[in-house]
């Protein structure tokens, strides 16, 4: 036996077994959509944390079931983590060589790179193609060790236990697949990878388009559990035509100091793109941008031409005014800038509802997915308010909160409520006016209204830490016990305020205070109080229908922050791989 089979086999001896035939699909749960993109990349996630091996996989995937296509990178073993030392028969323990080592880890790349694949055919009987590379990174290189394309007719050939079994037949199996693989005397040579995770075959564009300009029908499925139709029912930024449309123009502009004209060619452009636009937001920005070239109060560079056209409107300037006067403590300066500003929108009811329209702020993909999913009708349109809009009240009520004017600071603190029902901020910020005011029971309430629907660890970690205070201050010491407790077991240490103040109950309270407290208890103490159990059956319920659903329409905006959100609430090494899973827009 060479020394490279007594120091690897007893390694390897189970690795490929794992893999399975393609026959038997890997376990999907109960509620998952079989051969869907959610299923499959859960199942892939879940397989490689559960994977029997000597050493820790770290392995990244891109999955696109419509073009059948699976790809998966994974780090390469380096020799200097394989036996130091072998047994010979007959010897006895002896060095083991470099040589060796780097044997050892290649027949271990070879041997992982079939197990992946496998797991990645298993995963939906629709993967017709994995792309698998093994690379290794260093501080200063990359380099890839095997690059392999597996299409599942051929890898349904491979016997794992009689090809994989002998390391001879190693080249009789990927021979087949006709790999980027360089092998010299039994040792993996770096080569040049054949594909990136981020291709489109792996990463389809469909998935990064502007939510809002996007008019792409999601799957019936999917749309019931979104609670829309089309892929722009799920946007949040009132601004993105105008800003798709600066940036258009930016890149058209004309910058030619000995060019008299340019001024002139600058003005016909930006109305040949912009001044018939049906948006009127567009139409508004782009006569306020030539106006600007003609008067010379622009200047002629691209950034802030693009500035101008995106946010140079009365509302958003005045919400920055605004923002620096409420920095510099001014908070009466605020305020007539803030005032006169809303007067032109609100005199008028500009984002007043009516009949079939409502009108709307989103400050996260997933609060607009569970307003549709909640609260739309099929009868209403959702439209959306620009982000100043929303920033202008809020800051109306804090700059009149600092004055002490707590009922016209409530007014407008109700107003974001309105405009964002599902919104920590806007809800934390009226339970505070409430609470100024001297409104304790209004600012329990308000605490009731945030807990029913939170969804993120914020929400439900600083709604319970705030409602702590209030149970504490009307004497139900087990309440506010129970609603610390509840923060940190979502916020865990990230508020050692919380921690603080519960250590502080259980001494002034030794004769009540339960230092054991359990689940059951805790649910059984909120509910008597009237407390929500948060987060609430509806909200659990809609978030985990609508994550998936997010996932399966590939409208990776929204499914990335609902992903997120879900590794921020259960830390979980799988929740964690299927959100590396969700790629990001490609750099151009």
């Amino acid at each position: 036996m060479t020394g490279v089979q007594t120091c690897a086999l007893p390694i390897f001896n189970h690795i490929c077994v794992q893999a399975g035939t393609l026959d038997k699909s890997l376990k999907a749960l109960e509620d998952d959509i079989p051969d869907s993109e959610w299923s499959s990349r859960r199942q892939i996630a879940t397989a490689l944390e559960t994977l029997v091996l000597p050493y820790r996989l770290e392995a990244n995937f891109r999955v696109n079931i419509a073009d059948g296509n699976v790809s998966i990178e994974f780090a390469a073993t380096p020799e200097q983590v394989f036996p130091s030392s072998v047994l010979l028969n007959g010897i006895g323990i002896v060095p083991s060589s470099r040589e060796v080592r780097k044997r050892a880890a290649s027949v271990y790349i070879q041997r992982l790179a079939i197990l992946l694949a496998a797991i990645a055919f298993r995963s939906s009987s629709k993967i017709l193609h994995v792309w698998v590379a093994a690379t290794l990174d260093t501080a200063n290189r990359h380099q890839c060790y095997l690059s392999v394309d597996f299409d599942r007719w051929r890898f349904n050939q491979i016997d794992v236990e009689k090809d994989m079994d002998n390391i001879g037949n190693f080249s009789r199996v990927y021979h087949r697949f006709v790999p980027a693989m360089r092998i010299e005397r039994g040792i993996l040579r770096p080569v040049k990878q054949t594909f990136r995770l981020e291709e489109p075959r792996f990463c389809p564009p469909r998935r990064y388009e502007a939510l809002s300009l996007s008019s792409r029908r999601i799957p019936k499925v999917q749309a019931e559990a979104l609670g829309c139709d089309h892929v722009y029912d799920l946007a949040i930024e009132e601004a993105d035509k105008r800003n798709y449309v600066a940036i258009d123009i930016m890149r058209k502009l004309v910058f030619d100091k000995s060019d008299e004209g340019s001024t002139e060619k600058n003005v016909r452009m930006i109305l040949d793109i912009a001044g018939d636009d049906p948006d009127l937001s567009v139409r508004s920005a782009a006569e306020r941008c030539v106006q600007g070239l003609i008067d010379g109060t622009i200047p002629e560079e691209p950034f802030a031409i693009g500035e101008e056209f995106a946010n140079g409107d009365a509302l958003s300037k005045a919400a920055e005014r605004a923002h620096e006067q409420l920095d510099r403590k001014d908070p009466a300066g605020a305020i007539i800038t803030l005032k006169a500003a809303l007067a032109d929108v609100d005199g008028h009811d500009l984002f007043a509802d009516s009949r079939g329209i409502e009108w709307r702020y989103f400050g996260n993909y997933v609060d607009r997915a569970l307003y549709n999913r909640l609260y739309g009708a099929s009868e209403t349109s959702v439209m959306l308010v620009p982000d100043s809009y929303f920033e202008c009240h809020l800051m109306l009520s804090a700059a009149y909160e600092a004055q002490g004017r707590h009922e016209a600071a409530c007014r407008h603190a109700k107003r974001t409520v309105e405009l964002a029902p599902l919104d920590r901020r806007a809800h934390l910020h009226l339970v505070h006016c409430l609470e100024v005011a001297g409104d304790s029971e209004g600012a329990i309430e308000g605490l009731n209204r945030l807990l029913s629907t939170a969804h993120d660890p914020e929400g439900l970690g600083i709604g319970y830490y705030r409602m702590a205070f209030f149970q504490w201050q009307k004497g139900n010491i087990l309440a506010a016990e129970a609603c610390y407790k509840s923060s940190l077991g979502v916020l865990r240490g990230s508020f050692p305020m919380a921690a603080t103040e519960l250590a502080t109950l259980a001494m002034q309270h030794p004769e009540t205070f339960r230092e054991d407290m359990s689940q059951e208890e805790m649910i059984s103490i909120l509910t008597d109080a009237d407390i929500p159990i948060a987060p609430t059956e509806p909200i659990a319920d809609a978030f985990l229908s609508c994550m998936k659903a997010s996932v399966d329409a590939e409208v990776f905006p929204v499914a990335r922050n609902f992903v997120s959100i879900l590794a921020g609430l259960y830390p979980d090494d799988v929740v964690f791989g299927i959100l590396r899973s969700l790629e990001t827009e490609p750099d151009a």
